[in-house]
């Protein structure tokens, strides 16, 4: 983004839908009422009820000098930020009196042995970096602002050990199941490697291959980083494909 549109985006965005706006009384009907309970529907209400003192209602109307009427009812979106907490297991251990058996209460297993991260915080910052774009120094200064140290090597090494233990199965399952479809698209582009066994700075690829689009509810998208672009690399990852694969040149 230009460094223009850091600062001043808020006012073009609302500018540009000024103008949608103008642009669309001018060409289409009012909208369909109900829309605003639409986009509200599925959203928890939380009821914040607004009185008044009954002595000073029979101040300004007199001892049963009145009624109350419907409520008025105003909806507004409620945000609560990201919290930090410490989650702090305390797991129940059992000894038998007349034997040497132990055993502990049903408790989750940890994510990673002898860490500090929990699920929960793995699905923040994976869904912080590769959904939302936004970089692990980043989420390290935001963490920083909520009183958390997560340096960004932590964070790192968090994902890549999660990804090895738990999403590669999934990956491979993927994978699996895309032979089950017609149409695939294949396509690679080149990144900068620091650390493969070549000099930094060296042209590797990330190839990605994809479901068709006419797949609208079951997309499929795996990536595969490779060294080079030769068509072995297709030729092995669809080994087992035998439908038709849209490439460019």
């Amino acid at each position: 983004m230009p460094a223009t549109g850091i600062f001043n985006e808020a006012e073009a965005v609302a500018e540009e839908a000024v103008e949608a706006a103008e642009t669309a009384a001018r060409q289409k009907p009012k909208k369909k009422r109900g829309k605003r309970d639409v986009d509200l529907s599925g959203l928890p209400v939380v009821v914040i009820e607004h009185s008044m003192p009954e002595e000073e209602l029979e101040e300004r109307f007199g001892k049963d000098g009145f009624k109350q009427l419907p409520d008025e009812v105003y909806r507004r979106y409620g945000f609560t930020p990201a919290k930090a907490e410490v989650d702090e297991h305390h797991v129940k251990v059992y000894a038998g009196k007349k034997t040497d058996e132990i055993i502990r209460a049903p408790h989750p297993e940890c994510l990673l042995k002898g860490s500090l991260v929990s699920p929960s915080l793995e699905a923040a910052v994976i869904n912080a970096k590769y959904v939302n774009a936004v970089p692990l120094y980043r989420q390290e200064q935001e963490f920083e602002r909520y009183g958390l140290h997560i340096p960004r090597q932590n964070m790192a090494n968090w994902t890549i050990q999660c990804a090895d233990r738990y999403l590669a199965v999934l990956y491979d399952h993927l994978h699996e199941k895309m032979y089950g479809y017609h149409v695939l698209q294949a396509d690679e582009t080149p990144v900068l490697a620091n650390r493969d066994g070549r000099p930094a700075g060296a042209k590797s690829f990330m190839w990605v291959y994809r479901t068709g689009r006419m797949y609208t509810d079951r997309q499929i998208i795996l990536y595969e980083y490779r060294k080079t672009r030769i068509a072995s690399h297709p030729r092995e990852f669809l080994k087992d494909f035998s439908g038709v694969c849209v490439t460019d040149g």
